[in-house]
């Protein structure tokens, strides 16, 4: 916790994960205005991102729980931190007297979610295209992470990101072999420098590495 590298990546990693509450409390002028301005309950699809990513976070800081000390105090305190930010945020969303305004569709709520959650310090270019779209492009993506965690179990970290980067710029750009290839290699060295040199991050067991150990000569297998 005292390296530089280590504090560092703790302070970005905690203010992405608290901007969802420090805009909730910028939009009502002051955490006071916000906590006195619930009533009643109202669902909605909007509150459907907010919650997995809620359930996600409790289900990651659960995992954690048996890890060793060294390993688990950073990702503990992160998340912490992000299921009291997005539980705030998804109360905010619930009980605020602002919030309960319909949205016309599923497409169009999960646009505004996007646009007003989740958009970080770049600019938007989706204002143009459809809601549908959005929420397609969406779906797509996270299809994309779910097997990159997959690969992830199965290989590792560090031979996951090659292999996820080539494919994904390839099959969704598509981008030239060099640029992929040269991306694969900055992300794989990057990482492996950072988590597994100065983090020296115990990496949990692969389904590779737990079936032939002679791969364990591989750094995160």
């Amino acid at each position: 916790m005292t390296r530089p590298v280590v504090i560092v990546m703790f302070v970005l990693s905690a203010l992405s994960l608290l901007r969802p509450m420090l805009q909730d409390i910028r939009e009502h002028h002051g955490i006071k205005a916000m906590l006195s301005n619930f009533g009643r309950p109202r669902l909605s699809t909007d509150n459907l991102f907010p919650a997995a990513l809620l359930c996600l976070f409790l289900v990651m800081l659960w995992m954690s729980i048996s890890w060793p000390f060294e390993a688990k105090v950073v990702p503990t305190i992160v998340g912490v931190g992000a299921v009291i930010s997005w539980g705030l945020s998804l109360a905010n969303d619930i009980f605020s007297v602002g919030h309960g305004e319909d949205v016309a569709g599923l497409a169009e709520k999960a646009k505004a979610v996007v646009t007003q959650k989740i958009h970080m310090d770049i600019a938007s270019k989706t204002a143009h295209l459809p809601g549908q779209v959005i929420l397609v492009r969406g779906f797509l993506f996270f299809g994309w992470m779910v097997a990159f965690l997959f690969s992830m179990a199965v290989i590792g970290l560090i031979p996951t990101v090659p292999i996820f980067v080539i494919a994904y710029m390839r099959l969704e750009g598509p981008e030239k072999w060099r640029h992929a290839a040269l991306m694969a290699a900055v992300m794989t060295t990057l990482i492996y420098v950072v988590f597994d040199q100065l983090l020296n991050i115990p990496w949990p067991p692969t389904l590779l590495g737990t079936s032939f150990p002679v791969f364990k000569f591989i750094p995160s297998v």
